[in-house]
């Protein structure tokens, strides 16, 4: 799906062009989003990349209380892979962080939810795969991405003095979840690949071409077509490696890019929408520059006070 969203700025210059932000959607989906932002600087670029790895607040699993544990895997690796299974709260704005909780961090319902497990391998020899879906929640709009393999219970027949016997293995726990930001533990990070690329801008000069093809040849990602005339297929597939502007020995290719536009790749870990994920390190991004024009209004008023 492709479409085509335009949003101006709030009066400001979007770039050293002065032309306003602009946004366009390449491809949309639950898990993943594709766009292209243009007018921007490259700090900004990278600022909204950032946000969206350390500042977008989520629910991850910060303490596990193994109660039983006869599985293969150690209680610390047990742990950690509870701590990397995304949780989808549709709540999450009800939730606040543990230190800025009433409970002082003690624990209560506004500042974290509880898991519980309780897994056996068969009764009879063979084995089964435990899943993130048999974590039961304390809270119904919170819930794990399912399907997220856990650990793996074996059951094996043993002989005790002649007599024939199953050895059973078992898992028992209680998982606490609370929120947190990328920027403190990789385990609250949203997005599992949030990255870009500067627009590339690809320019032939026809008068120099003589359709000779070795650039359509070279073009590892085969976006050249030579006919009547070289075109490109599509400029956003373009990895600028030059490798055509290199092979062509009369200059009749050129390839750069807009150092203002960029196309954006960010992929969700299932805790939100892909799109949600994107508004709200936007919106994070704000809070940040609004903090800081308070910050620097007060020194500035300070400073005239003293003058």
């Amino acid at each position: 799906m492709t479409a085509r969203d335009r949003r101006a700025g709030s009066g400001e210059e979007g770039s050293e062009r002065g032309a306003a932000m602009e946004v366009e959607i390449l491809e949309l989906t639950d898990m993943e989003v594709k766009f292209i932002l243009r007018g921007v600087e490259p700090s900004f670029a990278n600022a909204l990349r950032r946000a969206m790895l350390t500042e977008v607040p989520k629910l991850a699993i910060d303490e596990v209380n193994i109660y039983e544990n006869t599985s293969p895997l150690f209680d610390e690796i047990l742990a950690l892979r509870l701590a990397l299974i995304p949780l989808r709260a549709e709540n999450i704005d009800e939730f606040v962080f543990p230190e800025e909780c009433e409970c002082k961090g003690e624990g209560c319902g506004f500042c974290q939810v509880s898991f519980t497990l309780s897994a056996q391998s068969p009764e009879s020899v063979g084995e089964r795969v435990v899943y993130s879906d048999e974590l039961i929640s304390s809270d119904e709009k919170v819930r794990p991405y399912p399907n997220i393999p856990i650990v793996k219970l074996i059951s094996r027949e043993t002989r005790i003095n002649g007599i024939k016997t199953i050895s059973r293995q078992s898992v028992m726990l209680e998982a606490i979840a609370r929120l947190g930001v990328g920027k403190k533990h990789a385990k609250w990070q949203p997005a599992t690949v949030c990255g870009y690329k500067n627009l590339p801008v690809i320019e032939i000069d026809e008068k120099k071409c003589d359709l000779c093809g070795k650039c359509v040849e070279e073009c590892p990602k085969q976006i050249l077509e030579a006919t009547t005339v070289l075109r490109v297929k599509d400029e956003k597939l373009c990895s600028l490696c030059k490798l055509c502007e290199d092979v062509c020995d009369r200059d009749a290719i050129k390839v750069s890019y807009d150092k203002n536009s960029f196309i954006f790749n960010v992929e969700s870990d299932g805790s939100y929408d892909a799109w949600e994920l994107v508004l709200r390190a936007a919106r994070a991004l704000r809070g940040k520059y609004v903090k800081l024009a308070v910050v620097v209004a007060e020194v500035a008023e300070r400073t005239k006070a003293l003058a």
